[in-house]
């Protein structure tokens, strides 16, 4: 069994530590890199799902348009080849609408 003197000991533990502290070092390195991988693909899946949905929000506000265009197209004939019918209509939600006003002002 060999005897190692104070002063090569301390040497080997120094060097040990050393070495340690450099392992430490390229694992937080590592790290870091492997992080800023992680954080770019998150980014990159981000940008891609915000774009996405805008364009199916796109989608659905052009679907939302030409349905309104339906919904009037069909008011304004509806009123062209009614409009007896309409007059009437208004008349009657009118008085119905002046009735309840003097009623809760009547209250």
């Amino acid at each position: 069994m060999q005897t190692e003197n104070p002063g090569t000991a301390f040497q080997a533990t120094k060097n040990d530590l050393s070495k340690i502290k450099n392992t430490a070092v390229e694992a937080a390195q590592d790290l870091g890199e492997r992080a800023a991988v992680h954080a770019e693909k998150a980014k990159n899946e981000f940008g891609n799902l915000a774009k996405d949905a805008q364009e199916e929000g796109k989608k659905e506000l052009e679907n939302a348009k030409v349905k309104l265009t339906d919904i009037v197209s069909c008011a304004k004939n509806y009123v062209s080849e009614r409009p007896l019918v309409v007059v009437g209509a208004a008349l009657v939600i009118g008085f119905l609408m002046g009735n309840c006003r003097n009623r809760s002002s009547n209250a």
